[in-house]
């Protein structure tokens, strides 16, 4: 059940993108989704040199790509992923609630994938992995101000490119912040927005 809703999430998100994106947008997107937002696609994230990354949204990109759904090609920066026609076909078949026949009913979350999109911004729009990466560190560090602290460790420690620009993911942390996703201040609460 899960895989499914990972599936139909991802081509939600390609729909909604119109057009080809890399992996690292869908593997940032869908670790937003996860961990800021609470829904449960079942993956577990690290943190790799183009920022979140699961082992099972690549499995569940492989398995789309097999049944025709999606297309997978090169870029400099890994795999670029786009849906095709029967991928669409099929997100759209489902609607809101993924009436669909061959699967379980299950509840795509269409709100919340508006709102993860929705976080990269039209005027200083940014790169989907850096807010994957700023939520990823916010996670990760003792104290939401330990944010900076967090990303040099992680190039120090070859988890994140060198050249991972600094300005986008604490600019990244402060969009989060803005939406309610992510830790809380000392005496703060946020509650991800649906």
């Amino acid at each position: 059940m899960r895989t499914t809703l990972r599936s139909l999430c991802i081509l939600r998100i390609l729909c909604r993108a119109d057009g080809p994106v890399e992996e690292s947008f869908i593997q940032s997107g869908l670790f937003i989704l996860q961990e800021g937002m609470g829904e449960t696609l079942d993956c577990n994230f690290y943190l790799d040199l183009q920022g979140p990354r699961s082992r099972e949204v690549l499995e569940t990109l492989i398995t789309l790509e097999g049944e025709g759904k999606v297309v997978l090609g090169g870029s400099p920066k890994g795999l670029l992923v786009e849906a095709t026609e029967k991928g669409k076909q099929h997100i759209h078949q489902g609607g809101e609630w993924g009436a669909f026949f061959d699967v379980t009913p299950v509840r795509v979350p269409e709100v919340q994938i508006d709102a993860v999109l929705s976080l990269r911004g039209k005027e200083a729009p940014l790169e989907m992995a850096a807010l994957g990466t700023a939520l990823f560190l916010a996670l990760s560090a003792a104290s939401p101000g330990n944010i900076l602290e967090e990303l040099e460790k992680a190039k120090f420690q070859g988890m994140l490119a060198a050249d991972f620009v600094e300005r986008s993911v604490v600019e990244g942390f402060r969009r989060l912040r803005r939406y309610g996703i992510g830790p809380a201040r000392k005496g703060e609460r946020t509650k991800p927005r649906r």
